[in-house]
């Protein structure tokens, strides 16, 4: 949850030199180093990589992967896929799956906050509160603050959905308190961010651009999406 473009930079150079050996075995690596959860987008909207599908999905007929690195690899292909294709959802949720069956906790929170990134939570809310409380039991097994973060972040989304802007308030300000306890710098940027965007929202710009006058310098991110 920290600096997203920075790690997604540095695994684009050690695919771009896996391609360059033409190894598979150097693709897959540089592929599956992604292992750490993030509740934004690590790329442009409406974006993909064509030349990471096609590589990602030779990849996956490779019959000697473990199931670990199956799952990690279908979690890139999602991500790969522009959002508009239905494919997106289809392998984010072979990998939630995959991630089920390995039994790995931070695994399958990692699966879990990808497909939560492709479902909406407000024309698919049942789906989305399902997504929501399997992360809240990782988040609890784990005792992880980047998944109880996380958890906090999407009860938010399911109180927006429902119009209950008291409780999403609630969620937040949990949200806020982990990301101060524990440091984590994006997670605390998106709390800046969020307080003059709602003043901005019920009044005049300028006064909420006066209380808070600098852009964070941790965001991590150059797109957050809510």
């Amino acid at each position: 949850m920290g600096a997203v473009v920075p790690a997604r930079e540095a695994q684009q150079q050690a695919v771009r030199v896996a391609r360059a050996e033409g190894r598979a075995d150097l693709l897959t690596a540089a592929y599956t180093t992604w292992t750490e959860p993030t509740p934004w987008r690590v790329r442009a909207y409406a974006d993909s990589d064509p030349e990471a599908v096609e590589e990602l999905g030779k990849l996956l007929k490779t019959r000697n992967l473990t199931d670990r690195q199956r799952c990690l690899l279908l979690d890139q292909l999602a991500d790969a896929l522009d959002d508009t294709d239905p494919r997106a959802v289809t392998v984010a949720q072979q990998a939630v799956e995959l991630a089920r069956a390995v039994g790995e906790p931070r695994l399958r929170g990692l699966t879990l906050t990808s497909l939560l990134r492709r479902t909406d939570c407000e024309l698919e809310s049942g789906a989305y509160l399902q997504l929501h409380g399997e992360l809240a039991e990782v988040a609890t097994s784990q005792d992880s603050p980047e998944y109880s973060w996380m958890s906090a972040y999407t009860a938010a989304r399911l109180a927006a959905a429902r119009n209950d802007p008291a409780h999403m308030e609630e969620c937040l300000l949990h949200a806020d308190e982990i990301a101060r306890t524990y440091e984590l710098q994006g997670a605390f940027a998106v709390a800046r961010l969020r307080h003059p965007m709602l003043a901005m929202a019920q009044g005049p710009p300028w006064p909420a651009c006066r209380r808070h006058p600098r852009r964070p310098a941790t965001a991590g991110c150059r797109s957050v999406r809510p």
